[in-house]
């Protein structure tokens, strides 16, 4: 059994463990179902509840298990008990949030995400998933304010945080910004491989402007040069102050 549950978690969550930071009361993995967005694939979990009584604790595990087996709509009616058992705890709306994503109903998994941050606004689950459905839909700059709100009032290096808005910025070609990102990433996180190469491509689609601030063509076959030069100024970035990372990232 835990052999089935690993692989499927392993498969889902391979592009975005090292975003998770840890979630050691995680109940079951879920299944990928109408999951196809990588970025969300670590927050869709269903988790046990910090506080909030033996009844829902109990109604949340059912939950889970029903998850995990594919029931979801069985799944909904135990997690509906849960949070109506404990109707100010974040994760119980958290776990709503899941599920409805799970059956393709991202207007109500909207709601909750919603009504979590409304309970605790620092809680990360929530801040992260809510970006990314927004994200989905279309509401790129929604994104932006609830990620960067997040690393402004809440935790300013939070890894999963910087790489979904790096990603977000990368997306829309904002390549300043997302350099900015990954600067940050390899400032909080020196040993990962991945951000000096996300780096790397961002500097690559700077553009080179002259000294009246016209943009230039890059020469053939030296299409990185500007950039690269650029990515000297690592250490600089690396010296910026949290209120200037904050700027540089999504402001």
């Amino acid at each position: 059994f835990w052999g089935s549950v690993l692989s499927a978690f392993e498969r889902l969550a391979s592009l975005s463990a090292s975003a998770c930071g840890g979630c050691h009361n995680d109940l079951h993995p879920s299944r990928e179902h109408r999951c196809q967005d990588a970025g969300l694939a670590h927050l869709l979990v269903v988790r046990q509840l910090a506080d909030g009584g033996l009844e829902a604790a109990r109604a949340t595990q059912r939950g889970a298990r029903l998850t995990q087996d594919g029931r979801l709509e069985d799944a909904l009616r135990e997690l509906h008990d849960a949070r109506q058992l404990a109707p100010r705890n974040p994760e119980a709306c958290n776990n709503l949030g899941c599920v409805y994503h799970l059956l393709g109903d991202d207007s109500s998994a909207l709601h909750w995400y919603r009504e979590s941050r409304r309970l605790s606004p620092g809680g990360e689950t929530a801040a992260l998933a809510h970006a990314a459905l927004e994200q989905r839909r279309g509401c790129a700059d929604e994104a932006q304010r609830i990620l960067v709100s997040f690393l402004r009032d809440s935790d300013a290096s939070h890894v999963g945080a910087l790489r979904q808005l790096g990603r977000l910025h990368m997306r829309e070609e904002n390549w300043s910004k997302a350099a900015g990102c990954y600067h940050k990433l390899i400032a909080t996180d020196p040993t990962n491989d991945e951000w000096p190469a996300q780096l790397q491509t961002c500097l690559d689609n700077l553009p080179v402007k002259d000294s009246t601030g016209e943009p230039v063509q890059h020469p053939n076959g030296l299409g990185g040069m500007f950039a690269l030069a650029f990515s000297f100024a690592e250490p600089l970035f690396r010296g910026a102050s949290t209120v200037e990372d904050t700027k540089a990232v999504g402001a």
